[in-house]
């Protein structure tokens, strides 16, 4: 297995703390309750986006992608 651990434990911290800096976003742009929405929907629609769409024949995945894209696409998302 060797450094595969590792790869995919700094790989899942990494998306962690995307998440969090998305909810922070969310959390600053806007008052009263959109601030509410805003810092629970950006990163939820980020990991339903992420979730979604996957490059085909990933290995660190299933192997099966809902929406399958080039690996590009899938970096910028």
């Amino acid at each position: 297995m060797g450094n595969a651990w590792w790869n995919l434990t700094l790989r899942f911290l990494l998306e962690l703390a995307a998440l969090l800096g998305l909810g922070m976003a969310g959390w600053s742009l806007s008052d009263g309750a959109w601030r509410w929405v805003l810092a629970i929907a950006l990163p939820l629609a980020a990991a339903a986006a992420w979730g979604t769409f996957a490059v085909l024949n990933d290995p660190s995945r299933s192997g099966r992608a809902p929406v399958p894209v080039p690996g590009a696409v899938r970096l910028a998302l």
